[in-house]
């Protein structure tokens, strides 16, 4: 079976991928998949850029809110979601600047490794040091080669060891699954202080649509910092604000910083995915009409 095409528009964080996205699939009925590490989980609207309501009214949006921030998504989890999504819409655009995503739904390496919630909170009560005995019990080559206090590491492999009932060392070595889908790659780009001016502007925005007050309610729910999710650019900068430890305009600026090594590093790992066509976004509607250009010949059916 020939794996499906896909449209993927890929892009650093802050250059506009959303806006595009959508105004193609609105004019043209698409549907949008999201391909984000963060806007997958619940309660992060804000810090995340999630689309408005008013855009999900418009345009069906795929791929947000599937699981509350104290759950960490696993990329196999991810790309058993978008593979179902993808096979199955008539026409579906994948978006998004995720790398680790991007790879689990079209370059799979362990996409069958199983997940195990209930498995995963029974471990997740033990301590470090019992964890990494009970992992050299069940699987003593991956213990050796994990640090004895790499307790989320640990904890992964003894739940793939649980639930499948087979050693997490086993399950790696297989070859991986073949993907049900291939990507299109479109990119947008702009240049270096465009792009660092729009990811000001969107902070900017963040901040005056609630961003503190959405880390305050996170983190007045109970949930630390330290949290998977809370990977995102922001949400730990934030919780050290409100607990005192930094001034916000010494927040800002950190955001600010890891934003512009987000992108640094997403556009390195662009560069390994193989062909992209490359679109100049800093005239979006131009971008839109360039982008539509690209894709005609090669996904008539999306323009019917």
């Amino acid at each position: 079976m020939n794996p499906r095409l896909i449209p993927v528009i890929l892009g650093p964080t802050g250059v506009g991928k959303s806006g595009v996205a959508f105004e193609l699939a609105r004019r043209y009925g698409w549907e949008i998949v999201s391909v984000d590490s963060r806007q997958c989980y619940q309660l992060m609207e804000i810090g995340t850029a999630k689309p408005i309501s008013q855009m999900r009214d418009q345009v069906p949006h795929h791929l947000l809110d599937l699981c509350p921030p104290d759950h960490q998504l696993s990329a196999g989890e991810f790309a058993r979601h978008a593979w179902e999504l993808l096979l199955n819409l008539e026409k579906p655009l994948a978006v998004g600047g995720s790398g680790f995503y991007l790879r689990a739904i079209f370059e799979p390496l362990h996409a069958n490794l199983p997940h195990n919630p209930i498995i995963r909170e029974e471990l997740e009560t033990l301590a470090t040091p019992t964890l990494a005995r009970k992992l050299k019990a069940e699987d003593p080559l991956t213990a050796e080669r994990l640090h004895p206090n790499d307790r989320q590491r640990i904890i992964r492999a003894l739940e793939v060891c649980l639930a499948a009932r087979r050693p997490y060392s086993e399950l790696i070595a297989e070859p991986p699954p073949d993907p049900p889908v291939r990507p299109f790659y479109v990119g947008l780009k702009v240049d270096r202080h465009e792009l660092i001016n729009r990811q000001a502007k969107r902070l900017e925005r963040m901040m005056a649509q609630g961003f503190v007050e959405e880390v305050r309610r996170l983190r007045d729910m109970g949930f630390p910092k330290d949290l998977y999710a809370f990977n995102a650019y922001g949400y730990r900068d934030l919780y050290e604000y409100i607990d005192g430890d930094i001034s916000l305009a010494e927040a800002r600026q950190l955001i600010l910083k890891k934003i512009r090594a987000f992108a640094k590093r997403q556009m390195t790992f662009f560069r390994t995915l193989g062909e992209i066509h490359w679109v100049e976004a800093a005239d979006p509607q131009k971008a839109v009409r360039e982008v539509k250009e690209i894709l005609s010949p090669n996904f008539p059916h999306y323009f019917q």
